[in-house]
């Protein structure tokens, strides 16, 4: 029933039953394809065939209905619903294509995990065959001598099976050899996968339909896409004559607002007679020109900068042209530092002159950041009185991004990177920033206003006591984490450095085969170590290497200090911590290690809590047994003063024995889990790292695919062991 009415639908249109209406506009309803009615459907099987597993067109396609279109005047060329229609689609073309491009990636892989059996050359196989006829030959004769020539039919058995050997590994090498040459490959325009070996297979598959199919919906994709194209270009050339209009038009009613304060000023001098006061009167005439001239290239940029037509701009005075998007700011080049030095958060400066640092002055005194690319030399390096302030490490900059950044011995690629850095880290700390709430803006004013009256090292009369009591104990603990810290950092920063050379999946590697062996035993610390890589583990380590870098730079400022006074007080150390770190950095590093400490207490609580639950009920019913088995002979062997310690003496007994068999319960279920995860762990990270190298040297053998067999021994050895 369905069938017959979209037959009927596809001949006489949706509208068949209603009322005939000659201006009836059946396009426009939502069961037509709008894709057929501009050129075809993608999706209609007539089109692609049913090779494919694309979903067909579920709407109606009506030839009755696209030449009623085509006469309308919303189905001529240049219409707005025709243009609608036409990008609707080429969303339909792309997405066909994005189908038969992911189909043949996923051929291209069916090959090369399944490689078709390929058939020997006739060359090859007529050798071949020579060979075994040969050895069917040598084996005749060897039959049919008499027993008394034993040793002659021996010697023509022996020839025959050498020949016979080698015709099997001549035909193996020849296997290998089309085994290596076999390369699976796609055509660009239909996805069809074949053979590049294979004469013939390629240029076959142009004449199917389907290769026929993806070509006419490229073309009609590469035609619609030049409309589009073309439309565009019109539209932003008539936008960008509409706008040069507008541009005119106040322009002019600027001009004629001056004329009529100019013709105001020349009454206004024909009626004063004083000398002085026509100076006066010109001065302030060409302040307000200037003032407006100003204010009129700031309102033209704000008003060019229209986020809904481009988003790259060049600020150039009125009398330049430079290629790409410019808008015009002021008449001189003056003007136009003046506007961009008050807009922007990132000012980045490479090399530069007079004019340079200036702007580079302006926006720093206004707060921006400022990142000269100092190895490029010139006002960046400090010359032509660029800011001082600026030359010094940003503190949302990392040490070694601003040495790439400062040094002249670096690459070009590493300088780039630093770069983008710097500006990625200005963005995270202004999103943190941004996303602070009242009582955290609160806090960080109670923090600048300690910190201020810390600075000036005025404290309070009643803190001065205590301030003088505890200064020794300040300066002992900065003296022992001046000697302690360098060492363990050292160590740790050790440790991490040689797990970093490791190739990543050696590491892993390594890691899966200690939770193999070792997850039973060591249970508690393989369950917190889950823990700490489900709660963020890959955040604490960045927040730690936060941390490390501000101890590393408060460390290396208290060593430049001592240098230079000799010695440093408690107070000393203070201000140079409140002068190197970053609060936000270490506010929101000091909140990732908690969230991850207190992840991995929350998961060991619940992960043990149910041991000890179970302990308790084994205790619970074991002590009644216990009682009656144990009591009678506790009375009989202990004196009266004495049997008071009976009752608590069995249920001691019955606790411990109880949480030593459930604590064993426990370390046999991760030894299991541990087992089973780390084995696979452990082989699917030695394939990874060990099948590359196996192919670079050719030392690829038949089962190296099947490497992961290595998990079932490790596992059983593992179960073994624990």
């Amino acid at each position: 029933m369905n069938k017959a009415r979209a037959m009927l639908d596809a001949l006489m249109g949706p509208q068949r039953d209603q009322k005939k209406d000659e201006n009836a506009e059946d396009w426009k309803d939502k069961s037509i394809c709008k894709g057929f009615l501009v050129g075809f459907c993608p999706f209609d099987k007539s089109v692609v065939g049913g090779k494919r597993s694309m979903d067909p067109c579920d709407k109606i396609h009506s030839e009755v209905i696209r030449e009623k279109f085509d006469a309308h005047k919303d189905g001529q060329d240049g219409s707005e619903l025709r243009n609608k229609y036409e990008e609707y689609s080429i969303r339909d073309l792309e997405f066909a294509i994005q189908e038969a491009e992911a189909y043949g990636r996923r051929e291209v892989e069916r090959l090369r995990k399944e490689p078709r059996s390929k058939a020997l050359t006739a060359d090859v196989n007529q050798k071949i065959s020579q060979m075994k006829r040969e050895s069917l030959q040598l084996e005749k004769k060897a039959n049919a001598l008499d027993d008394c020539d034993a040793r002659k039919k021996e010697e023509l058995m022996k020839q025959s099976r050498e020949v016979e050997d080698e015709a099997k590994k001549y035909e193996k090498e020849e296997e290998e050899k089309v085994k290596a040459n076999f390369r699976p490959l796609a055509c660009e325009v239909c996805g069809t996968a074949y053979v590049s070996n294979e004469e013939g297979e390629y240029e076959a598959h142009l004449k199917y339909k389907v290769h026929e199919s993806y070509t006419e919906i490229h073309a009609r994709l590469k035609e619609l896409k030049d409309k589009k194209a073309e439309r565009d270009r019109i539209a932003k050339e008539k936008k960008e004559e509409e706008r040069k209009k507008r541009m005119e038009e106040e322009g002019k009613k600027g001009d004629e607002a001056e004329d009529g304060k100019e013709d105001e000023k020349k009454k206004e001098k024909s009626r004063t007679k004083s000398k002085a006061k026509g100076k006066n009167s010109r001065s302030k005439s060409r302040r307000r020109g200037s003032r407006s001239r100003d204010r009129k290239g700031k309102e033209s940029f704000a008003k060019s900068c229209n986020p809904s037509t481009t988003k790259v701009y060049k600020l150039t005075p009125g009398s330049c042209t430079l290629n790409g998007h410019t808008v015009k700011a002021g008449t001189t080049l003056r003007e136009v530092q003046s506007v961009l030095a008050c807009i922007g958060d990132v000012y980045i400066t490479f090399a530069g002159d007079q004019e340079v640092a200036e702007q580079a002055g302006i926006a720093f005194s206004r707060g921006a950041a400022v990142v000269p690319v100092i190895r490029t030399g010139g006002a960046s390096s400090g010359k032509f009185g660029f800011p001082a302030a600026a030359l010094k490490k940003p503190a949302f900059l990392g040490k070694e991004n601003w040495s790439f950044i400062s040094s002249t011995e670096a690459s070009d690629v590493a300088t780039a990177a630093a770069i983008a850095a710097a500006v990625a880290g200005y963005a995270r700390g202004q999103s943190r920033c941004e996303a602070s709430s009242l009582m955290t803006r609160r806090e960080q004013e109670r923090t600048e206003r300690m910190a201020a009256s810390m600075m000036s090292w005025k404290a309070p009369p009643w803190l001065s006591p205590y301030m003088q009591k505890i200064s020794p104990a300040l300066e002992l603990s900065g003296h022992f984490i001046s000697v302690v810290g360098p060492p363990v950092c050292g160590f740790y920063a050790g440790l991490y450095n040689g797990y970093k050379a490791l190739p990543r999946e050696a590491a892993t590697c390594l890691w899966g085969i200690g939770q193999c062996f070792f997850g039973g035993t060591y249970a508690a610390f393989f369950a917190a170590a889950e823990a700490f890589k489900t709660s963020g583990g890959d955040q604490v380590l960045v927040s730690l290497q936060d941390l490390q870098d501000d101890a590393i730079a408060v460390l290396e400022a208290n060593s430049e200090q001592e240098k230079e006074l000799g010695h440093s007080t408690a107070g000393d150390k203070v201000k140079i911590v409140l002068r190197t770190v970053d609060p936000e950095r270490i506010s929101v590093a000091v909140r990732c290690i908690w969230a991850g400490c207190m992840g991995i207490v929350m998961t060991l609580k619940y992960k043990f809590a149910r041991t000890v639950a179970f302990a308790h009920s084994i205790g619970d019913n074991l002590r009644p047994i216990a009682a009656k088995v144990l009591a009678p002979s506790a009375l009989a062997v202990t004196p009266p003063e004495y049997r008071q310690w009976i009752e608590p003496a069995i249920n001691l007994s019955c606790k411990v024995v109880a949480t030593a068999l459930a604590w064993r319960l426990q370390q046999t279920i991760s030894s299991v889990q541990s087992g089973i995860a780390g084995g696979m762990i452990a082989s699917r990270s030695a394939c990874a790292y060990l099948l590359p190298i196996l192919k670079r040297r050719n030392l690829l053998l038949d089962f190296a695919e099947d490497l992961r067999c290595l998990a079932l021994p490790c596992i059983c050895t593992s179960f073994w062991l624990g």
